[in-house]
């Protein structure tokens, strides 16, 4: 398994996450040449695996270093195959295009995108650079994501929900029970953030 932290930078500015934090260092993207580098090691210590390797990319949001990611994507390819890596996605769902989800279809990238519930409790938190909320994006992008994805789905489709303190579980579980088409397409996984002093 590989994890590469393809940027620090976001578009996003949550509250409950480091990135917010004055103890975050200064932003920086991933260079292909680190990106590369960590692909040849991890065919070095990857390549008698009897089952294919695990490569995520996360950030900060990975999408906005996407450039890095095609050519890292192609570059593992060409190193392991196409049936021997299992491609994963972080995101916060705000910036997907068409032509990003198209390509992560084509290579059966498994994707998370984070959603907090309904629209007041997920913009309270998850709020752009310049304060507003970031629900009617992520929403959009799901549903082209679901679209796109169809009958694979639910098996390559995630959300995260995370729990930030007051927590009100009833409004979350009535939201999801109210969008079906959600459960119908989407894994849930929670996180929980629990109070502490930067929160």
């Amino acid at each position: 398994k590989l994890v590469l932290n393809l940027t620090d930078n976001c578009n996003l500015n949550c509250n409950y996450c480091m990135r917010s934090s004055i103890l975050c260092p200064p932003s920086s993207d991933m260079p292909l040449e680190i990106a590369f580098e960590a692909i040849n090691y991890l065919y070095e210590h990857g390549k008698e695996s009897k089952g294919p390797v695990e490569i995520s990319f996360y950030g900060g949001e990975p999408l906005l270093n996407f450039e890095v990611l095609k050519k890292t994507v192609e570059y593992a390819e060409s190193k392991f195959g196409k049936s021997g890596i299992n491609f994963i996605l972080a995101s916060n769902g705000v910036i997907l295009e068409q032509g990003e989800i198209d390509y992560l279809f084509t290579h059966d990238f498994l994707i998370n995108i984070s959603l907090d519930g309904p629209k007041h409790i997920h913009d309270k938190h998850r709020i752009t650079l310049t304060g507003k909320g970031s629900y009617d994006s992520v929403i959009d992008n799901l549903k082209k994501l679901s679209k796109r994805y169809g009958k694979k789905s639910k098996e390559k489709l995630g959300i995260l929900i995370t729990l930030t303190p007051p927590y009100n579980i009833d409004e979350i579980v009535s939201f999801l029970n109210g969008e079906q088409w959600i459960a119908k397409h989407f894994k849930l996984r929670i996180n929980e953030v629990f109070q502490h002093d930067h929160f």
